[in-house]
């Protein structure tokens, strides 16, 4: 079962507060329970539950703890309760005051954005209990100093984040998070692109969004 209660996609009661600890450039860490990522950040989130057994996916993107946009996606299906997404390409992209984009392999979701700057990125990868493994590989991030730059002031390359319980059977979660700060404040745009891929083993059955992987900006 679960370390915490998930209100919605990627959005749990606080277990650990990122705040309490330091970052520069790339920060990336696993650790056995789920970290709270809720605050006043814009995200994007893809979440495997209830519905995983029929092939279907929920992504999700919005503010703080509002979810501003949803759609469902029908990547894999089997009767056997295993779920396979397969390499997903995901870009968000959030650009102050304008607009925020949150794409999953043409199911895209936006809405318009909020005035604030951007300096830092998280990125996460979570699987709530045993037989299930969430993955990002290849992730670029990118901070603009202007909404119509098209060359990024500060490119980062993310290592890959893999949250994997396929040989695990005591219930327990993971987690595999990085945290990218730029080397300044007040960036208009950011942009976050890279591979997720979501699976869950035969007879999981998957339930109440337990693979999923988040992006937030802030």
């Amino acid at each position: 079962m679960p370390h915490a209660t998930r209100l919605t996609c990627g959005r749990r009661s606080v277990l650990e507060s990122l705040e309490t600890r330091a970052f520069m450039s790339v920060t990336s860490w696993s650790d056995s329970w789920l970290s709270d990522l809720s605050s006043n950040d814009d995200f994007g989130a893809i979440c495997v539950g209830e519905d995983a057994y029929d092939g279907m996916a929920s992504v999700y993107a919005g503010s703080g703890d509002t979810t501003l946009g949803t759609a469902r996606a029908g990547w894999a299906d089997s009767d056997d309760g295993s779920f396979d997404s397969g390499p997903v390409v995901a870009k968000l992209q959030v650009v102050s005051g304008e607009s925020m984009a949150w794409d999953a392999n043409g199911m895209e979701t936006s809405f318009t954005a909020g005035s604030q700057t951007f300096s830092k990125v998280t990125i996460q990868a979570g699987v709530s209990s045993s037989g299930m493994r969430a993955e990002w590989d290849g992730v670029v991030i990118d901070f603009y100093t202007t909404s119509g730059s098209t060359t990024p002031a500060e490119e980062f390359d993310v290592p890959s984040l893999v949250a994997d319980t396929f040989d695990q059977s005591d219930g327990s979660a993971k987690e595999s998070i990085a945290v990218v700060t730029a080397s300044q404040s007040g960036y208009a745009k950011v942009r976050v692109t890279g591979t997720v891929r979501l699976q869950a083993q035969s007879g999981v059955y998957p339930s109440g969004n337990d693979v999923f992987v988040v992006a937030t900006a802030s």
